[in-house]
């Protein structure tokens, strides 16, 4: 079936969740914690793509960023901005210290703000423990319905099968997909 090839799934909104995360992205800082693969990283940037706001991601993997953090917001001038770290649960000693030296930045909260983006074992320094959270948990009732229903469209298996995928997926976005 050709549809299944085109398939993309568009942002099922979490209502709850992404109005607290859009108060949230106001303050100088916040968390967003949460198990693999249930929406972090797309509720984050849903959230701020969706009015526009200016993000620049600092996510954590094996190269180490291109430039410090003095020199990204040098060459960024654009404010309001916000900065996302994603991928915490890895981050390495450099990580924690370039977030504790921008949670430290007397300009945070007026025209700079940061969200930390790690699953629920993330071990947090003491700064960063302090901000703010938004536990994501796992799709339910009709925004898992309406993110089932995408999936689905094209190729629709019986419906005790499509029960049984979602059970298995636990309300796990990407279990599910996958």
């Amino acid at each position: 079936n050709p549809a299944v090839l085109t398939r993309n799934p568009r942002w099922v909104p979490r209502l709850e969740a992404a109005a607290a995360l859009a108060e949230l992205v106001e303050r100088p800082a916040a968390r967003v914690t949460g198990v693999l693969g249930i929406g972090k990283t797309r509720l984050v940037w849903e959230t701020l793509h969706a009015p526009r706001r200016l993000a620049l991601w600092r996510t954590n993997g094996p190269e180490a960023p291109d430039r410090t953090l003095a020199e990204l917001l040098a060459a960024e001038r654009r404010r309001p901005l916000w900065l996302v770290y994603d991928g915490l649960e890895a981050a390495e000693a450099a990580t924690w210290a370039e977030i504790g030296e921008l949670l430290a930045r007397p300009d945070l909260g007026t025209d700079l703000h940061a969200l930390l983006v790690g699953r629920s074992a993330t071990r947090w320094p003491a700064a960063a423990a302090a901000l703010p959270e938004i536990r994501l948990e796992k799709l339910e009732g009709e925004e898992r319905e309406r993110f089932h229903a995408q999936l689905f469209h094209g190729l629709p298996p019986p419906p005790a099968v499509a029960e049984r995928l979602a059970q298995g997926a636990g309300g796990h976005p990407v279990a599910l997909e996958e």
